[in-house]
């Protein structure tokens, strides 16, 4: 059974028409690691949730540290922002299920914030031992994390993008 037929059998060239991708971005912010940071965004089917544990990204409406859901969870505006320091964000695309992305989602909202210094933890913690995170440990750092999806993604091309 081909479980991307809904992309024709290409999840890497072909847009996901239920909005069932899991992204883990990581932010290199260049010589001190305090500076670096992960956050985690789902599209959670239409209505996404962008959990930025420790962070500080405005939606235009209100800071962050916690999670943002619906139109305030724009990927695209995270990663400008994360940007705008002059990091390097790398960003790990993973298709999910929609039970998976729930999963993910209930333990970001059962998780709460989390203060600075403490984003890896928490984006571990979030995404470990569910769907295509099944064999993630998780790290105390961003570059740990990044370190450990670059290796899953290698061994999993099928179902992870690296942008």
């Amino acid at each position: 059974m081909n479980t991307y037929a809904y992309v024709g059998g290409n999840p890497l060239s072909r847009i996901d028409p239920f909005g069932l991708d899991t992204v883990v971005i990581i932010s290199d912010g260049g010589i001190l690691p305090i500076f670096d940071h992960s956050a985690t965004f789902v599209d959670n089917g239409g209505d996404p949730v962008l959990f930025d544990p420790g962070g500080s990204f405005n939606s235009g409406i209100r800071g962050s540290g916690d999670f943002f859901s619906g139109e305030e969870a724009n990927l695209n505006k995270f990663v400008e922002f994360q940007k705008s320091d002059g990091s390097k964000v790398t960003q790990f695309r993973f298709s999910t299920t929609a039970g998976e992305e729930a999963s993910i989602v209930d333990r970001i909202i059962s998780g709460g914030g989390v203060s600075p210094g403490l984003c890896a933890v928490a984006t571990s913690s979030v995404l470990s031992g569910v769907g295509p995170f099944m064999s993630f440990n998780g790290s105390r750092t961003p570059g740990g994390i990044e370190n450990e999806l670059r290796s899953l993604c290698e061994s999993r091309k099928e179902i992870c993008e690296i942008k």
